[in-house]
């Protein structure tokens, strides 16, 4: 693939969840709207407080339920092998306090596509 073509179909969203609050479903949904998969790994969380994320329909979402809570290094790891297994290329990770602009990602990939030299960008939060 052209660095130049890298789009919303090519991009998912990791978040890390570990007993996520009652407002943790619209921070979900936001991100949603923005990629084409989103990967959530939970560390240990309750079943009532994954129940917001089994009652979501229309969105593509990948669960991996850690048993405990297993740290956010691993919980990433575990995010990213699904999102190469799944064929994805780029990711983009989050933990589930995130509330990224309605247009962040279009902004980012605004940005990335138009640097000469795309395999170096790296995009951090100051």
């Amino acid at each position: 693939m052209n660095y130049r073509e890298i789009s919303h179909p090519y991009l998912c969203a990791v978040i890390i969840t570990h007993h996520p609050d009652k407002s943790f479903q619209t921070r979900l949904v936001d991100i949603a709207a923005q990629v084409a998969l989103v990967i959530v790994v939970d560390n240990g969380s309750f079943a009532q407080e994954l129940a917001q994320i089994h009652s979501l329909t229309g969105i593509s979402i990948h669960l991996i339920m850690n048993q405990q809570n297993l740290g956010i290094a691993t919980a990433i790891n575990q995010g990213l092998t699904a999102a190469i297994e799944a064929g994805y290329q780029w990711a983009i990770t989050f933990d589930q306090d995130s509330r990224p602009a309605s247009n962040m990602i279009a902004e980012m990939l605004y940005t990335l596509n138009g640097y000469s030299n795309p395999e170096k960008v790296m995009f951090c939060r100051t």
